[in-house]
C-alpha cells in the first residue's frame, strides 16, 4: 500500500450517461465518520454515511479506499470510503440495482 498517496478518478459532469461508472450499490451496515478513522489517508476526502444509506461505488481502483457518493444525492461529490479489504476491516453488503 502506498503511503500518503491519493488518486482520484475524475468524472466530468457533462455527458454523464457516457461515463462508465460502476453499477455497484452498497447498503451501509454501520455508521462511518471519516474524521474518526485513523487509517483514512485524507479526512477531508472522506464520505460520511449512516447505517441504511445506499452508497454508489464510483471507483474500486484502490484495494483499501473506494470512491463513492450517496445514491440519493447524485450531484454530490465523490468521497473515500473503506473498501472490503482482505483484512476484513469493513463488512458491507452488496446490493445490485438495474439502472
Amino acid at each position: 500500500m502506498a503511503q500518503n498517496t491519493i488518486t482520484f478518478k475524475l468524472i466530468p459532469n457533462e455527458n454523464r450517461q457516457m461515463c462508465r461508472e460502476s453499477r455497484i450499490r452498497l447498503r451501509a451496515l454501520f455508521d462511518y465518520d471519516p474524521s474518526d478513522d485513523k487509517y483514512i489517508p485524507c479526512k477531508e476526502a472522506g464520505l460520511p454515511f449512516i447505517k441504511g444509506e445506499i452508497i454508489h461505488i464510483v471507483s474500486q481502483d484502490d484495494p483499501y479506499w473506494w470512491q463513492a457518493r450517496k445514491e440519493q444525492d447524485r450531484n454530490m461529490r465523490a468521497g473515500l470510503i473503506p473498501s472490503r479489504s482482505p483484512t476484513g476491516k469493513t463488512d458491507c453488503s452488496r446490493e445490485e440495482r438495474n439502472g
